[in-house]
């Protein structure tokens, strides 16, 4: 009960304590949000350790592996690209995208991918045109997504614009 009193933890699992020599010794892992950041996933675990530490003044180490979703219920597959594999095919799309290279360039985004549910989710994100009308933004986003699903391994696709 412990860890899930931690705001941020989902869930705890493959929890294992040892003893070595007078040592007692704690591993697991806990589930967080999979659309935080890596860096507040870390926060959330340092927060666990923290608590852990001081209730249970015995523990001389603990170890917190940061999850986004339950590994024992839905395993990744080991086969899902990786980041170049799946920038290539972005720019690719991009290129192929009726203006898009004269409008924003095929470099100029930022691509942050979720990896979860055994699928891939990217975020892109565009500097915003000075002329666009929102309307437009709209219509182009959705079937800019659209288009990177059918040719990328993305399955989800979020777009969004940076003034």
């Amino acid at each position: 009960h412990t860890i899930l009193e931690v705001p941020g933890v989902i869930g705890v699992h493959e929890l294992r304590t040892r003893r070595m020599g007078s040592q007692l010794l704690a591993d697991m892992h806990i589930h967080v949000d999979p659309l935080i950041s890596v860096s507040e996933g870390h926060s959330i675990g340092d927060r666990v350790m923290s608590l852990l530490e001081k209730r249970f003044k015995s523990l001389t180490d603990v170890v917190v592996h940061i999850d986004p979703e339950d590994d024992l219920m839905m395993p990744n597959p080991d086969d899902l690209p990786l980041r170049p594999e799946i920038e290539r095919a972005v720019r690719q799309s991009l290129v192929k995208a009726r203006g898009l290279e004269v409008q924003t360039g095929v470099d100029d985004f930022d691509l942050v991918l979720h990896y979860f549910g055994g699928s891939i989710t990217g975020e892109l994100t565009f500097p915003l045109p000075a002329s666009e009308l929102r309307d437009v933004l709209d219509e182009e986003s959705q079937a800019l997504s659209k288009r990177l699903i059918t040719e990328t391994p993305l399955s989800a696709v979020r777009i969004h614009y940076r003034v």
